[in-house]
């Protein structure tokens, strides 16, 4: 909690889960071993990125406003912003939606178009595609029957759609959590929704896979994230899913852990113990050891499962480090805000819960080759404001996730829009991405309750010295050319 007016300013711009291999041990709360040492180096040279719906060498970025106004009816848009080396990606996007010319549907009531984002090549042209969650989607006589539609890449970007078939032609029922990644090492991206269920690429251009498998996930859970990575560098992407017993939702959670392999997702490995897992997960190279690591969030601590576990007061984000084994439980190192070096101080009782690590993202935000965390803290109180809302950057090493050089921006930062008011929830959405192609990540943040779920986005431009407040904007619905309005929800999710 920031208990003085202004005072983020001068600051600047898990769950210990046993995921793994050694699935008995203890997590670690200290700072873990020493990492194998990075050759010593400048600035790394950008990679290629791997959202490019268009082709032109700059990571794009899509942005859902599940209940935005198309023509007078709430039924959600998704804004996808181009990424270049001199246009705002704000000023330099499109907005999709089931009206669009072309696409599969009509907007209709309820729709919310968007609700779930993933990004990856599914018909292998080298163009990045968009899947896009439509959970209110009535089809075949059958009332929000739900539907996935895939926006395929080209040179002109996104501009076509189909809706995401199974082997048999049948429309995919569904529409939120969604993730894609090459989970066979064939070459051609599966997309996997909660079930779990894996739809094999590459896909026609109908939308058709070319197969399914199920993957077992347990029963009575509900999904609240996935994302894929490559977490035992055997060059196949692994799963990491988020999830919670959906009769104490959000009440710690837990995050499995799937390895890709020539035969697809092998069996999960996952700490079932409730109240040591996460709501928010992300996956990038934090200790520069050339292996993806794990990164969980967990937004709340107060429940008896965290009695035991002082980082999780208030929420806290935890670093498991990969290996050729997968993630390392034993190594794994838990940040919160009474942490060394991240600013502010955890809070987590019935009139204040930070929500510290609500929602995460990987991105290297100072190109020294080390990937970084932002973290979202939409609970966070600002002077007396409750559930303003703060964002916070914390730092990669080799000895993984530090507090050391953490920042923390909010609308009441010096440099950037806006004013914090109660239950803004700025921070309920974050995003790392390297827009502009200099090798650093900027960072997105949405507030999603900003004047009643109008919902409202925030980008950040990053230096040598990481993410700045200096030259942030911010924009709603009226800046992208749409109809601001109440409960568009506008920054849920972004895609990745």
């Amino acid at each position: 909690m920031m208990n003085t007016r202004k005072a983020v300013h001068g600051l600047g711009p898990v769950i210990a889960v046993a995921v793994l291999a050694t699935l008995a041990a203890p997590v670690a709360y200290a700072a873990p071993e020493q990492a194998p040492q990075p050759a010593a180096g400048q600035r790394q040279k950008p990679a290629a990125p791997k959202d490019d719906f268009n082709g032109d060498g700059y990571t794009d970025v899509a942005v859902a406003a599940p209940g935005g106004l198309v023509k007078g009816v709430k039924a959600g848009y998704v804004a996808v912003m181009y990424g270049s080396a001199s246009k705002p990606p704000q000023s330099n996007q499109r907005i999709i939606h089931e009206n669009t010319p072309g696409f599969p549907g009509t907007s209709e009531e309820g729709d919310r178009y968007g609700s779930g984002l993933a990004t990856g090549d599914l018909n292998g042209d080298g163009y990045t595609d968009l899947v896009v969650g439509v959970p209110g989607e009535s089809l075949e006589a059958t009332e929000r029957h739900g539907s996935w539609s895939v926006v395929w890449g080209g040179p002109d970007g996104l501009a076509t759609s189909t809706r995401l078939l199974d082997d048999q032609g049948k429309v995919i029922q569904g529409g939120g959590a969604v993730a894609t990644g090459d989970f066979n090492g064939d070459g051609a991206a599966e997309v996997v929704i909660p079930g779990i269920l894996v739809f094999s690429g590459p896909f026609g251009q109908d939308g058709r896979a070319a197969g399914q498998t199920a993957v077992d996930l347990g029963e009575g859970n509900y999904v609240a994230d996935l994302v894929s990575g490559d977490l035992n560098d055997d060059g196949i992407a692994d799963l990491a899913a988020a999830f919670t017993d959906i009769d104490t939702l959000y009440d710690g959670g837990s995050t499995a852990v799937w390895h890709g392999s020539a035969s697809g997702l092998g069996a999960r490995v996952f700490s079932g113990y409730q109240g040591l897992g996460g709501v928010s997960v992300d996956i990038g190279d934090i200790d520069r050891d050339g292996i993806e690591d794990l990164v969980v969030g967990r937004p709340r601590g107060e429940f008896d499962s965290a009695k035991d576990i002082p980082h999780a007061k208030g929420g806290m984000v935890t670093w498991i480090p990969g290996s050729a084994g997968g993630p390392v439980a034993s190594r794994a190192l838990s940040l919160n805000q009474d942490s060394p070096g991240v600013p502010g101080t955890a809070e987590d009782d019935t009139t204040s819960i930070d929500g510290f690590g609500s929602a995460v993202s990987v991105g290297d935000i100072d190109g020294d080759g080390f990937e970084d965390v932002s973290a979202g803290v939409p609970g966070e109180m600002i002077g007396s404001t409750k559930s303003a809302g703060t964002v916070t950057t914390l730092r990669g090493g080799a000895q993984g996730l530090t507090g050391a050089g953490a920042k923390v921006f909010s609308q009441d930062t010096e440099g950037v829009p806006g004013t914090p008011e109660q239950n803004d929830r700025f921070g309920d959405a974050t995003r790392l991405a390297d827009v502009d192609g200099d090798g650093r990540a900027e960072l997105f943040v949405s507030a999603v309750w900003e004047d009643t779920y109008a919902g409202a986005v925030w980008l950040f431009d990053s230096t040598a010295s990481g993410v700045t407040a200096a030259g942030s904007v911010s924009f709603g619905a009226k800046a992208l050319g749409m109809v601001a309005d109440r409960e568009s929800r506008l920054g849920a999710p972004f895609s990745r």
